[in-house]
């Protein structure tokens, strides 16, 4: 979403990717400060999300994944966004944590589930695969 938000507005080119608009948030010129802005709201909408989560499923956890683990400086953000949408947690802060998967835990979360197949009786996946 904040690579695409970036995009439409303009701050970056069609070939960016959300590594070049957090780089670019990085920087004090007027694109930097509305990179910033972009992920700064980008955290807003996933803490939103966050808070409507926790108050549906009750979770003891929520664990944040993929590009939000990008901007790290953000998460505060996201954390404010959700205790504002909470209203089970005086404190979502403390049920919301990062991945200790880093960037990369849902695909290899879900290589994960595919090779277990194989793992498991790699003669019969290859069977059905043929």
């Amino acid at each position: 979403a904040g690579r695409a938000r970036a995009l439409d507005d303009g701050v970056v080119g069609a070939s960016a990717q959300l590594e070049d608009v957090i780089g670019l948030a990085g920087e004090p010129s007027k694109d930097g400060r509305r990179a910033a802005r972009i992920l700064r709201d980008r955290a807003r909408y996933a803490g939103t999300a966050v808070g409507l989560l926790l108050d549906l499923f009750a979770p003891d956890t929520v664990i944040l994944d993929g590009g939000l683990l990008q901007t790290p400086q953000y998460l505060d953000t996201l954390c404010a966004a959700a205790a504002v949408r909470s209203s089970r947690y005086a404190d979502p802060s403390a049920h919301i944590v990062p991945s200790a998967l880093g960037t990369g835990g849902l695909v290899r979360g879900a290589a994960a589930l595919a090779l277990d197949r194989f793992y498991r009786d790699p003669l019969a996946a290859i069977a059905t695969a043929a």
